[in-house]
């Protein structure tokens, strides 16, 4: 059975962890989300980590939380776990502005995030 766990261990939790990762990291930018990313300060790290930001211009709560449920959804399951860096996720508000439905959203974040953590030759 795979290991698609998501512990407090690979989460970002604390502010110098997210000014940590503001700083001189390298960036993907998308449509609908930006990605920092860099290697983790962690020295004895050998897993990922990742936080997340949903302002409130993206919407409703309820529309935030789908956002933040797909993201940990994809990272859990996806192999950049095991790489090492740590990475920050920021939701544009454009993501509903131009869907209608929360499915559609779902659907379309869900196939991005998939795709670019997936994509070996970016990390």
């Amino acid at each position: 059975m795979a290991d698609n766990d998501f512990n407090k261990n690979m989460r970002l939790l604390s502010a110098n962890d997210f000014k940590y990762l503001k700083k001189n990291s390298k960036i993907l930018n998308n449509k609908f989300y930006r990605i920092f990313y860099k290697p983790s300060h962690l020295k004895s790290s050998s897993y990922s980590r990742l936080g997340i930001a949903v302002s409130k211009k993206v919407g409703k709560a309820h529309d935030r939380n789908l956002c933040k449920r797909i993201i940990r959804e994809s990272f859990r399951t996806s192999n950049i776990k095991t790489a090492g860096f740590d990475f920050l996720i920021t939701i544009s508000p454009r993501l509903f502005k131009n869907l209608k439905s929360s499915d559609e959203v779902k659907a379309l974040l869900a196939d991005e995030l998939n795709t670019t953590f997936n994509d070996v030759s970016i990390w």
